[in-house]
C-alpha cells in the first residue's frame, strides 16, 4: 500500500488509530475494501468479513494489502446469530479484548434467489444483530460507523432508482432505529456517524444500474453536471474522517457529494 494512494505521509507516520480494533463487514471488494485498508493505514486492526466461500482468494488479496498481521477476515453470513458470534470470538481472542470501532458497511437487497423479505433481513434485522451482539465489547469513545445513500436517507421525499425501493426502504427504517438508539448508546460511551452518498461508482448496485438503468445512470450525470461518481475510496476516506472527527455530535451525517472531499452536516 503506498502513501501516495492515501495522499498523507501525516497520517501514515502519526497512525492515529493505533491501537484500535475495527470490525468492518463486507470487506472482500469495493467499499468495504478500501474501508479495511485505509483504517488500517491510520492504524487500526481490522476484523473483517466475507460471505462467499467460493471468492477467497479476492478476500485474501485485501488482507495482504492491509497486512497479515494487522487484518483478519471472517466468513460470515451477517445475518445468522450464529455467524455473528465469530466476530465475538475473534475479539475475545485478542489480549485486549475491545471494539473501538463498529463499520456497518454489508447490506444488499437486489440479490437474485433470496426470500421476499430478504431486505428487511439484510438491512434491518443483521444490521441491529451486529450492534447487539457487539456492544457489550465496545469501548469507552468508541464509533459505529453507517454507510447508507442519499436515497436510503431521503425515502420518502425523492423518486428512487429503478428497482431499489426495497432497499431504500429498508436502509431508510434502520438508520430510524439507529438514530433512536443514539441516547441509550452514548450512555454506554458510543457514538455514532453516518456516512451517505447517492450512488458510489465501481460497487454491485452501481453495476447494476449500469446494466438495467443504462438511462437512469445518465440522467444522474446530467444532473452533476457530467461530474464522475465517487468511488469506493472516496466512500472510505470519509468513514475515515468520521472516525477520527472525535469532537462531533453523535449522528451526524457525512455525505461524500459532487466535491469528492466534501462533508457536509
Amino acid at each position: 500500500m503506498s502513501i501516495e494512494i492515501f495522499g498523507n505521509h501525516e497520517l501514515k507516520e502519526r497512525k492515529p488509530l493505533s491501537g484500535k480494533v475495527a470490525v468492518v463487514t463486507g470487506t472482500s471488494r469495493g467499499v468495504g475494501a478500501e474501508i479495511a485498508q485505509i483504517l488500517g493505514f491510520t492504524g487500526a486492526y481490522i476484523i473483517g468479513s466475507h460471505v462467499d466461500p467460493n471468492k477467497s482468494a479476492r478476500d485474501d488479496r485485501v488482507v495482504y494489502k492491509v497486512g497479515r498481521s494487522q487484518m483478519e477476515s471472517l466468513l460470515v453470513d451477517i445475518t445468522k446469530p450464529e455467524d455473528r458470534q465469530k466476530f465475538v470470538d475473534a475479539v475475545k481472542k485478542r489480549t485486549d479484548p475491545k471494539v473501538d470501532i463498529l463499520v456497518l458497511n454489508a447490506s444488499g437487497g437486489l440479490e437474485k434467489g433470496k426470500t421476499d423479505n430478504w431486505a428487511e433481513v439484510i438491512n434491518i434485522d443483521a444490521q441491529k444483530g451486529m450492534i447487539q451482539d457487539l456492544m457489550g465489547l465496545m469501548a469507552p469513545r468508541s464509533k459505529i460507523i453507517y454507510l447508507t445513500s442519499e436515497y436510503s436517507e431521503r425515502y420518502g421525499k425523492v423518486e428512487q432508482p429503478p428497482g431499489y425501493e426495497p432497499v431504500a426502504r429498508t436502509k431508510y427504517l434502520f438508520e430510524q432505529n439507529l438514530k433512536e438508539q443514539i441516547e441509550e448508546l452514548e450512555k454506554r460511551g458510543i457514538k455514532v456517524g453516518i456516512v451517505s452518498a447517492a450512488i458510489i461508482k465501481d460497487t454491485a448496485t452501481f453495476y447494476l444500474f449500469q446494466r438495467h438503468s443504462p438511462e437512469w445512470l445518465e440522467k444522474m450525470r446530467a444532473r452533476m453536471n457530467q461530474k464522475d461518481f465517487p468511488t469506493p475510496l472516496d466512500m472510505a476516506l470519509a468513514v475515515n474522517y468520521a472516525v477520527l472527527d472525535e469532537d462531533a455530535e453523535s449522528g451526524k451525517r457525512y455525505f461524500v457529494g459532487e466535491e469528492l472531499a466534501e462533508f457536509i452536516k
